[in-house]
């Protein structure tokens, strides 16, 4: 189990986190079109001697784009972005790629979703190969089906889920041990952050109404092969965060901790 924080704070106090926690980070600078646009300046920082021996993870872009839309146009910019995304990551050597769904049950039939989703998934795939891992990140889903089918319909070994523990603490349709068994088979990567159970509020994990403790517990019982990173904005949450796995990590010595804390 390998440990990512997310890039939601200043350079230099996320990598001393990362020196004393020996954590790696998950990008979100190219989640962002003004980045993509100048990618060959933002890429040099990330291939500097900095950051050479830290294990990096990217957040897609995700800002207007939608891989089930109708429109050629806008299925033809986010593939571009998408494209885009996974080209710094090879170059920066990146173990995954999270992108969002785009699912909205309000705007979309589920079977339209359904079919141009697989459609767009199956076309971007068809010239990637196993070395980055590519993660679909619920949002807004109430329910956990649509990713289900989705990664069975596109049925690619390095096509996956990154489950957001935090947005599904906001749903109340079904829980998260629900969520986490009915998936097991296709997660890989899990966002992690807490919440009230109402607002999506990033909070650190031992903050809110999400018991971490148990969560990882089902996750030794249900034997998942997952990678973490923890996604709440401020240093101290962060690290606070931290500390609480290294709480939990105390007590579930059968869980491979693949790195030190």
């Amino acid at each position: 189990m390998k440990i990512y924080i997310s890039q939601l704070i200043p350079e230099n106090e996320y990598i001393e986190i990362i020196k004393e926690y020996d954590t790696g980070l998950e990008l979100i600078d190219f989640s962002i079109a003004e980045f993509l646009d100048n990618s060959d300046v933002y890429k040099e920082k990330y291939q500097s001697n900095i950051y050479k021996d830290i294990n990096l993870g990217i957040h897609g872009p995700f800002f207007d784009l939608i891989p089930a839309t109708f429109d050629s146009l806008i299925r033809e910019v986010t593939i571009q972005r998408f494209n885009q995304a996974y080209d710094i990551a090879k170059e920066l050597n990146a173990k995954y790629i999270v992108f969002h769904t785009g699912y909205l049950k309000d705007i979309y039939f589920y079977e339209s979703w359904l079919e141009n989703s697989s459609v767009f998934w199956k076309e971007f795939l068809k010239d990637k190969d196993d070395t980055i891992q590519i993660y679909l990140e619920n949002v807004f889903e109430d329910e956990y089906l649509p990713l289900k089918q989705l990664i069975e319909q596109v049925n690619n070994p390095s096509f996956n889920i990154c489950l957001d523990l935090g947005h599904v603490n906001i749903r109340d349709k079904y829980t998260l041990k629900e969520w986490l068994t009915e998936l097991k088979g296709y997660i890989k990567h899990l966002h992690i952050h807490n919440n009230n159970s109402i607002n999506d509020e990033h909070e650190e994990i031992n903050n809110g109404t999400i018991n971490y403790k148990e969560i990882f517990e089902l996750i030794n019982e249900l034997n998942l092969d997952v990678d973490i990173t923890i996604e709440t904005s401020g240093s101290q949450k962060i690290i606070d965060s931290l500390e609480y796995l290294n709480n939990i990590r105390r007590g579930c010595n059968e869980i491979d901790w693949s790195l030190s804390f």
